[in-house]
């Protein structure tokens, strides 16, 4: 059992019972009681392979989501990666992930499931928007295989 930390919400992680936990921080609480919200009805409207599946919440004050093993891959692989699958050209001159990097520069906000790559931290619209645009592709052909072995 460990917890996270992130900017708006903590997460207490159970890997033996395979089950995250998700509060909003007292810093933020509304925002994190929004995202947790958000992220739940967003997964039971969609159900996106991509997406970490968020089984329950308390009206946001509480999310249960399933634990998914971390994602330990070389930084610069794994940017390259979601780069190259979001990009745009010629239509602008970078990735459509710039509209929302905090949530895709992280690895921290992803997990494995399998040999796939899943988001675990999809509270924000902008972040809901670019995984309905880039989601199944990222799902069906981001490699893991580059992970560390630690």
């Amino acid at each position: 059992m460990y917890f996270k930390k992130g900017y708006t919400r903590f997460v207490l992680v159970i890997p033996t019972l395979r089950i995250a936990f998700k509060f909003p921080n007292l810093r933020r609480p509304f925002h994190g009681i929004t995202n947790n919200w958000l992220e739940f009805y967003f997964y039971l409207k969609t159900k996106h392979l991509f997406l970490q599946p968020t089984f329950f919440s308390f009206f946001g004050i509480c999310n249960i989501q399933l634990y998914g093993e971390p994602c330990c891959m070389e930084q610069g692989n794994f940017w390259e990666q979601l780069y190259g699958m979001t990009s745009c050209f010629p239509k602008d001159l970078g990735s459509a992930l710039s509209r929302d990097g905090h949530h895709w520069e992280f690895q921290s906000n992803f997990c494995k499931a399998g040999e796939k790559l899943r988001i675990v931290d999809y509270g924000s619209k902008a972040t809901q928007k670019l995984i309905l645009e880039f989601g199944e592709k990222i799902y069906q052909n981001f490699s893991i295989s580059f992970e560390k072995h630690i």
